[in-house]
């Protein structure tokens, strides 16, 4: 696995930027995010999953969260 290469965001199918690591960690805890059609609604779902299970093994998922509501502020937000 190249991690530089897995990093890179992709404009996905339904419009999401996404990598191919988020990708694969949404699908490792059972997030489909082609079920999302923008970025704010998928970090509500990771955040609702990790205020209701949080514990190590979630440490990837949290870190999706926050980028992804990085990626939304800086290319979402009017400033």
């Amino acid at each position: 696995m190249n991690y530089v290469e897995d990093s890179l965001l992709k404009v996905r199918e339904n419009g999401l930027m996404l990598s191919d690591r988020q990708v694969l960690i949404l699908k490792n805890n059972g997030i489909n995010y082609k079920n999302y059609n923008n970025i704010k609604s998928l970090v509500f779902q990771i955040e609702s999953i990790l205020n209701e299970n949080y514990d190590e093994a979630l440490e990837d998922l949290d870190e999706v969260s926050k980028q992804l509501s990085e990626i939304s502020y800086y290319n979402y937000t009017n400033k």
